[in-house]
């Protein structure tokens, strides 16, 4: 209704200019049209300005004013549909990427849903509707996104973690000494691999996680498994050592003589200093381990070769012994424990073979008229044998000097074993 000229500027005719600049800005006109929201704002400012004084005037302004904010409202209301479906689109694109239609179908198929929602309200010029509906789906993408995206992360943080503890468990050999534990986790782990790459999240996540403990599991067990074991197997490696020392420095005492009648005197040897040694070496290392400098071997002196028992003549047996128990020291060092038992074994073999050529003496035949030296009489000597039924035993040693044991000479050095 066109108001009679002069009339004076009524408050619900300023009210009606403001409820259009209201509406505007309530569709973001700020935002997605400011030069035409702005006019707005100025049409209704000029119009209080000349309120009082020209009402003809001020009426122009508000009409302006309402025609600039209904302006703003439809742009701004189709700018946002384009800009809200640019927005929809972008994290639909996203979404796929994220392949969440693949590992959350149900909730996608929602979130997705509210696009066309959005869309057939703006065809219906349900504006404000379908603004909203566009908002709600933006935010119900959104969220999915973002789920979508916490969960993955985590299922990929217990693959990773669960492939870090099956190679820790590889390392600590659980496959000999915790074979259950490592195979579980393995097939564990493949049942993750395979839900995941079947979509299966919460699968995938529950079967990687048990995989991470069950890895976890094999590498305690390994550790302290071998740890037992190696526990005994020093135990055992130990007393063998000692008893290889000990019959090494026994045999080192002993007087032998060889095929070829090589007389061979006592060679005072012992194992101590050596054992010093080793324990300053092993002191060393433990120190690098500590200092993170890698698990170096103990570098030992050298043990000279070792040669065939049979080719070895009868005073290089008892060196081959001790550089076979020194190599024995070594692998032991490096908690090589079966080796180190092979070589204290074989040092002990030596050792048997070696003591074998012992001899309680040399014994000169003796030129007496009256009762001349004959194998039975000689073992029956009380500082040879005492008992002349062991004559054999001097044979046997001296079957290279004696071809008939009926025949013994005098100045014959016959070798006396060991009763």
């Amino acid at each position: 209704m066109i108001k009679p000229a002069g009339e004076a500027i009524t408050d619900e005719e300023i009210a009606s200019a403001r409820d259009a600049i209201a509406r505007a800005k309530e569709a973001d006109a700020d935002y997605y049209d400011p030069e035409t929201y702005a006019a707005a704002n100025r049409a209704l400012d000029d119009a209080l300005m000349v309120r009082m004084s020209d009402p003809d005037k001020a009426r122009e302004y508000l009409a302006e004013s309402r025609d600039k904010a209904e302006q703003a409202f439809r742009n701004s209301i189709e700018r946002a549909a384009a800009d809200l479906g640019k927005r929809m689109a972008s994290l639909k694109e996203k979404l796929l990427a994220q392949e969440a239609d693949k590992f959350l179908p149900d909730d996608y198929a929602r979130a997705v849903a509210g696009m066309d929602d959005a869309a057939a309200l703006y065809e219906k010029g349900e504006l404000s509707s379908a603004r909203a509906s566009a908002y709600a789906a933006l935010k119900a993408m959104a969220d999915l996104s973002a789920l979508l995206e916490d969960k993955v992360a985590w299922v990929k943080v217990l693959k990773r973690d669960a492939e870090q503890f099956l190679k820790e468990a590889e390392e600590a050999d659980a496959g000999r000494w915790a074979p259950q534990e490592k195979n579980t986790a393995n097939d564990l782990y493949l049942q993750g691999l395979a839900a995941y790459q079947g979509y299966r999240l919460d699968e995938a996540e529950r079967s990687y996680g048990a995989a991470r403990e069950a890895a976890k599991d094999a590498v305690r067990l390994a550790r302290e498994n071998r740890a037992r074991t190696l526990a005994g197997d020093k135990e055992k490696t130990q007393a063998l050592k000692l008893q290889a020392m000990k019959a090494l420095q026994d045999a080192s005492e002993l007087t032998v003589v060889g095929e070829d009648g090589t007389v061979v005197k006592p060679r005072k040897w012992t194992g101590a200093d050596f054992l010093k040694e080793i324990e300053k070496l092993q002191q060393e290392r433990e120190k690098q381990r500590q200092e993170n400098q890698g698990d170096q071997s103990l570098l030992l002196p050298a043990a000279g070769r070792t040669a065939v028992l049979a080719d070895e003549s009868t005073e290089d047996l008892l060196t081959q012994a001790q550089e076979l128990w020194k190599l024995g020291l070594k692998e032991e060092a490096d908690e090589n424990y079966a080796k180190a038992q092979e070589y204290y074994q074989e040092a002990l073999r030596y050792v048997e073979v070696y003591k074998s050529y012992a001899v309680k003496g040399v014994y000169t035949v003796r030129l007496i008229p009256e009762k001349r030296d004959c194998l039975w009489r000689i073992s029956g000597y009380d500082f040879i044998y005492g008992d002349p039924r062991l004559w054999p035993k001097l044979w046997r040693r001296n079957r290279k000097l004696i071809q008939n044991p009926d025949l013994i000479y005098p100045g014959w050095l016959l070798v006396i074993p060991p009763q």
